[in-house]
C-alpha cells in the first residue's frame, strides 16, 4: 500500500458528539458527496486501515489551519435514499439537528475508528502535507473544503497510526511518565466508564462535573457531597477516590502519590490545592487534561476563564504583528483601560444594565472575549458593555447572557441563592441595543454562555 492518508474537514460539533459513540460502536459514520475520492482510496488501501488527518471546522483557532483530530479510515457504504443504511446507529448524534445531514444530502458515508483529538503540542499545520494527485504541498492559507487523499511518507503523526498501536488505548505507556495519563487516554477511560450504569459511578461523574464547573476548578469535599447527594463529606471523599480508582483500573495506571503505602487514587484526576477555601477547607483542583477530555466527549460545555496576564501572554505572537499604536490599544482594551473604556463610558453613561452612574465601580467588559477578537474587534464600541462587578463576573463566566432584544438570560447552573447573592433578576435587560451588538452577543450565547445544567 502506498504511503497515503485521508485529509478531511469535519465539523468540531460532530467530532465531539461522535467520539463516545465511536468508542462504543468501534466506528463512526461521516457523510460525503465525494464518492470518487473514497473509491480511489479503497483501491489504494487493499482493505487495510488508512490514517485520517482531520481539520476540525468551526474550531476557533488563530493562525494557519492545523490537523487537530486523527483516526483510521476503514471503508465506506453508499447512502440509502440519502441516509445511512443503518440509520443513526453510527452517526454523530449532533447530526440529528440538521435535517439534510441524514436525509438525501450525502452520496456515501465513510467509516472512521480510533477517533481522537490531538494534544495542542502535537497538532500539525496543513501546510506540511502534500496532495497525492499534484505532489505539491498545501499553501499556508489552505482550508480543506472536502476529503482529499494525501501523501504522508514523512508525516510522523500518520506513520504512528498503525493498527498495532491504537491511538485510543495507549495504556501500556502511561506509567513510564510521572505526568500520568494524557488527554487522549482520559478520553478513552472516561468513555469506557460512561458505559457503567451503577449509581456510584454516575455519582462519580456528578462530582467530576461539579469539580469542572467550580471556580478555578477547585472544589471541597463538602461541595462534592452536595453534587452527588451524599450527606457526609467523608463519604464523598471516599467515593470520589473510588471513582478515580475505577478509572485507573481501565487505564492500567497507578498514581505515585501514596498514603500509608496505598495509592491516593484521586490524585490521578486532581491535584491538591495550595490554598484552602474561605472557611479553611481543603480543595481538589481538577487536572487540565481531565478537563479537556471531559470537553472532548461532551460531558461539559467548554468553560474558559483567563486572567488578563495569561491572555496577553498567550496572544503575544498575534500582538507582535500589530503596529506599536495598535498593540497598545489592544492591550489596554484587554485590561479595561484606554480608548475602549472611554468609548463605553461615553456611550452608556453608566452600567449597561442597571444604569448605575459611578464609573469608578464599573468594568469595561468585552462581549466577544478578548482572546477571540482581532485587533478591530478588541477595541470596537459595539463589542463592549459597561457592567457592575457582579454582572461582569457573571457575564465573563457565562452565567448570564442577553438575547436579541437585550433581555437577560440566566444560566441553569445558577441556583436561586446565586441569583439572590449576585443581585440578578429575570427582568433585567440592556438599556439600549443596536444591530451591531447582536453579532457579538450571538457569539457570546453560543461560545461562552453555559446553557447546560
Amino acid at each position: 500500500m502506498k504511503d497515503v492518508a485521508l485529509l478531511a474537514p469535519v465539523p468540531l460539533e460532530h467530532l465531539k458528539s461522535g467520539i463516545t459513540l465511536c468508542q462504543s460502536e468501534k466506528k463512526l459514520a461521516l457523510g460525503s458527496k465525494k464518492w470518487e475520492v473514497f473509491k480511489e482510496l479503497d483501491e489504494l488501501r487493499n482493505d487495510k486501515p488508512v490514517p485520517v488527518l482531520i481539520y476540525a471546522s468551526g474550531e476557533n483557532l488563530d493562525g494557519p489551519a492545523t490537523i487537530s483530530w486523527v483516526g483510521q479510515y476503514i471503508g465506506h457504504v453508499n447512502s440509502l435514499n440519502g441516509s445511512h443504511p443503518e440509520g443513526m446507529r453510527f452517526r454523530p448524534p449532533s447530526t440529528a439537528n440538521y435535517e439534510a445531514d441524514n436525509a438525501g444530502h450525502w452520496a456515501i458515508f465513510w467509516h472512521i475508528t480510533e477517533l481522537s483529538p490531538l494534544e495542542e503540542s502535537n497538532r500539525l499545520p496543513i501546510s506540511e502535507l502534500s496532495s497525492l494527485s499534484s505532489g505539491k504541498y498545501f499553501k499556508a492559507n489552505f482550508i480543506p473544503k472536502g476529503p482529499e487523499i494525501i501523501s504522508v511518507g514523512n508525516v510522523p503523526i500518520a506513520n504512528n497510526l498503525s493498527t498495532n498501536a491504537p491511538l485510543l488505548d495507549g495504556r501500556s505507556q502511561i506509567n513510564s511518565s510521572s505526568d500520568g495519563p494524557t488527554t487522549e487516554q482520559f478520553i478513552y477511560g472516561l468513555g469506557e466508564l460512561l458505559k457503567n450504569p451503577s449509581a456510584k459511578i454516575q455519582n462519580g461523574f456528578s462530582m467530576l462535573i461539579a469539580n469542572y464547573k467550580a471556580p478555578g476548578r477547585k472544589i471541597t469535599a463538602g461541595a462534592l457531597a452536595t453534587a452527588a447527594g451524599y450527606d457526609a463529606f467523608s463519604v464523598a471523599n471516599e467515593q470520589y477516590g473510588s471513582f478515580a480508582h475505577r478509572l485507573c483500573e481501565i487505564l492500567e495506571y497507578t498514581p505515585q502519590h501514596l498514603r500509608d503505602n496505598d495509592p491516593i487514587w484521586t490524585t490521578a484526576i486532581c491535584n491538591a490545592s495550595d490554598t484552602t477555601d474561605q472557611d479553611g477547607h481543603f480543595q481538589w483542583v481538577l487536572k487540565g487534561n481531565v478537563a479537556k477530555a471531559m470537553e472532548a466527549i461532551g460531558l461539559v460545555k467548554p468553560q474558559i476563564t483567563k486572567d488578563p496576564i495569561t491572555d496577553l501572554d498567550e496572544q503575544q505572537d498575534k500582538l507582535n504583528q500589530l503596529s506599536s499604536k495598535e498593540r497598545e490599544a489592544v492591550v489596554k482594551a484587554r485590561v479595561g483601560q484606554g480608548v475602549f473604556r472611554e468609548r463605553l463610558m461615553n456611550y452608556w453613561g453608566g452600567c449597561s444594565v442597571t444604569g448605575h452612574p459611578n464609573m469608578s465601580l464599573l468594568i469595561a467588559s468585552h462581549i466577544k472575549p478578548w482572546r477571540d477578537c482581532n485587533a478591530s474587534e478588541a477595541t470596537s464600541l459595539v463589542n463592549g458593555l459597561l457592567l457592575t462587578p457582579n454582572l461582569d463576573l457573571a457575564f465573563d463566566r457565562g452565567l448570564i447572557s442577553f438575547d436579541e432584544a437585550g433581555a437577560i438570560i440566566l444560566s441553569p447552573q445558577l441556583s436561586q441563592a446565586d441569583i439572590e447573592v449576585l443581585g440578578l433578576s429575570p427582568d433585567m435587560k440592556l438599556r439600549k441595543l443596536v444591530n451591531q451588538h447582536n453579532e457579538f452577543l450571538e457569539f457570546h450565547r453560543i461560545n461562552v454562555f453555559l446553557s447546560d445544567a
